[in-house]
């Protein structure tokens, strides 16, 4: 259980940085004068 408690948090994190990470570079295609920060 201690396993999955901090696998799972890890595994998702990394899932949602990897979808943040897309999600930004779609928005530079789409805005790249308003993006850029």
């Amino acid at each position: 259980m201690c396993k999955n408690c901090i696998g799972a948090p890890t595994k998702q994190g990394a899932l949602l940085k990897n979808v943040y990470k897309k999600i930004r570079e779609t928005k530079r295609v789409f805005w790249p004068s308003s993006m850029q920060t």
